[in-house]
Formats: C-alpha cells, structure tokens, sequence
C-alpha cells in the first residue's frame, strides 16, 4: 500500500519523541524559519557560544540579570577574561543610566565580599561629579609599566615614590638624587630651567629655587614681612626698593697694625669684624710691651674694609675701650677715634679745652700695655 502524507492535524500529542526521529533525519532545510519560539527552548537547555556564528552582530544584547561565566573564557592561559569586548575604534562599553541617578561600575572579589558598599566602585554620582571610591581600609594604587607610582592610602595620605606617605602629600626619591616640585604657567616656560622649584637637592639640602627674574615673597597674616629681590638683598615688611635692600652679611678676623706707637713688641693684637649691609663693626685686642716713644701720628692699620667718605664726613669709629698706659696730656678732656676717608686706617684725637681736638701722637708711656678699641664705620 502505497505511502501516504500524514498532515500535522493527524498526528496525536506527543505521538512522536525524541527516540522515533533517526539521528540527523531532520535537516535545517526541513524546519521552517520562525518555527522554533523561545517557549519550545527547554530552561535548561545549553546552547554552545558556537553555534552563534559568526557573531552578534549588531543585535544589542539586554539583560536584567548576570553574564557569568568558569575559568575559561576568551583567549587562553589563566587571566582569561569571562567578558571581552572588541571594535577598531571608539568606545568599547559605555553604561547609561535613564535617570539622573548614580551609574557606576562595583568590582569586588572574595576578600572584599559581594556586598552593595563592597569592592571598588568607579561611578558618576547623580550630580554629574564622577566619583572613584575604595570603601574598605586600604589604598587606591596608581602603575604604569607595571610598576607603582602613586598611591592614596586609607587614611587620605598620598605619595608618590612612597607606599606609606606620611603625609597629606609626602614625594619620596628612591636614590640620593634631586626630589623637587616644579611650577611653572604659561609664561615662565615648561624646561626644567624655568618657574619655581622646591624641594631637596642630592646634598639633602633644602632648595626653594626661583629660576625667573623676579622675586621671591614671605608673608604671615596675609601680609608680606621679607623679599628677596631678584637682584639680591633682602627688604622688609613690604619695602622694595633696592637702595634699602640688606645685601650682605659676613663675619671674619683681621690683624690689627700699630703705627707710631714707639718700641713696641706685641705679644697678641687681634681683630674680629661683623658687616651687615654697608655697616662694619670691629672689636681689636691688644696686648704687649713698649720700650719707648715713637715719633709721628699713631694710628692702627689693618681694618678689613676702606671707610667710604660719600655721607659726608669720616668713616666715624665709635667707642674706646681702655688702654693700659695711655700717654694722655693734662689738658686732654676726651679720646675719640675715628676711620680715615677711603682708608682702612684708625686715627686718636684728644679734646683739648673742650673745645679743639688735635690727633694723638706717641701716646703709649714705657711698659706693658693691654686694652681694647671697638667701633663701628660705613664702607662703600
């Protein structure tokens, strides 16, 4: 009897199973496009990634759920990514929240937990502040080339060059080498020879450094209280003008010279001298014997700065110390020295009548004599 077509209407539910189709009896040409719905795909059916070929595409993939997946996923080795996105250019995620709420990433692993304030999380908050956050203890780290260069730590501290800063900003150089910070703008340049640095040199020295032509300012109270100018000097308490600048401070020694002074053999006559700005002051010890009068003016030579005459008058010496054995005429009421014009040289004047000077001559008698000059003097 010859083979009729059976039409779908009579076949019985269920009549045919899996058991009664041979292995590869229905091909792809005898299943009509559409035919298979979603609700004929058993729950726990697997479908292998491929049999999706060759991709895609550019459907959109929408989940409310999870993309989960093992150990294995693209490529090969033991970091294989379970997620991996591709394209030649642009961007290859952008998540987009519809509301004006936080859109954020969570990542988290066992020692973080799983929780909704576990893990690290990188979001835009609602107010359109983007937002980097470690919840937990411990750092935030920055690499590149595999290797730290900065770090936040848990207490708000950051270093670079340091994995435990100290400070709210601690810089940290693993040599002897220079450890500055720079700041320049724009018209100071951006070499390392313009703007300002600040920092410790390779000497572990303190540098605060002003590489421009310009000043360098110190305020307190909002209020500057030194310059340094930038042709050197320091002013004070908001006065810039270089004329009124302190640019120089030096201290040093000297050897004092007695001329006139007689037969006189030293056994210790020395000098020490302070200049601050154009103001030198000294201080001469001396100390020796003198067997006889000298003839001619006596002056003491050796000052370590010419007296500069521009103000005036001499370079004006201030006080006498005492001298032993002074030869002092009767009628001398008051000894007074001073500093020649342009000179390195100390003259003795006695006032007479307290009213007329004339310059000491041979004013040592014979004997042992010791004491002390101190002054001070302008020089140019």
């Amino acid at each position: 009897m010859a083979l009729t077509q059976i039409s779908t209407a009579g076949v019985k539910d269920d009549a045919v199973t899996a058991g009664k189709i041979p292995a590869n009896a229905v091909g792809s040409s005898e299943i009509a496009a559409g035919s298979i719905v979603n609700s004929n795909i058993s729950s726990s059916a697997a479908i292998a990634g491929t049999k999706i070929s060759p991709d895609f595409g550019s459907q959109n993939i929408v989940t409310t759920g999870s993309i989960t997946g093992g150990s294995t996923g693209y490529g090969g080795g033991g970091n294989n990514p379970i997620l991996y996105l591709r394209s030649t250019s642009g961007r290859q995620m952008k998540i987009h929240n519809t509301s004006s709420a936080t859109c954020g990433v969570q990542l988290s692993n066992n020692t973080t937990g799983e929780g909704e304030d576990a893990g690290f999380q990188l979001a835009v908050l609602g107010t359109g502040d983007g937002f980097i956050n470690n919840p937990h203890s411990k750092a935030i780290r920055f690499s590149t080339a595999n290797t730290e260069r900065m770090r936040i730590a848990s207490n708000g501290n950051v270093g670079i060059g340091t994995t435990s800063p100290a400070y709210k900003l601690h810089l940290n150089e693993s040599t002897s080498g220079n450890n500055y910070v720079h700041f320049t703008n724009s018209s100071t340049g951006t070499s390392g020879s313009d703007g300002a640095q600040v920092g410790i040199d390779g000497n572990e020295r303190l540098i605060l450094w002003q590489a421009e032509n310009n000043d360098i300012r110190f305020a307190t109270n909002n209020t500057e209280r030194m310059r340094i100018l930038a042709g050197g000097g320091l002013t004070f308490n908001g006065d810039t003008a270089a004329a009124n600048a302190l640019d120089d401070y030096e201290e040093g020694t000297f050897t004092p010279v007695l001329n006139n002074a007689g037969s006189f053999s030293s056994t210790a006559h020395t000098g020490t001298y302070t200049k601050v700005g154009r103001l030198v002051h000294y201080i001469i010890q001396i100390s020796g014997t003198c067997s006889g009068t000298g003839s001619g003016t006596f002056t003491v030579s050796g000052l370590p700065f010419n007296a500069n005459n521009s103000t005036g008058g001499h370079g004006q010496a201030g006080c006498m110390g005492a001298l032993f054995r002074w030869n002092i005429p009767d009628t001398a009421y008051q000894i007074g020295t001073r500093v020649s014009d342009n000179s390195a040289n100390i003259q003795f004047f006695a006032n007479f009548d307290n009213a007329n000077d004339a310059q000491l001559t041979s004013p040592f008698n014979a004997g042992t004599i010791f004491g002390s000059l101190a002054g001070s003097y302008f020089t140019s």
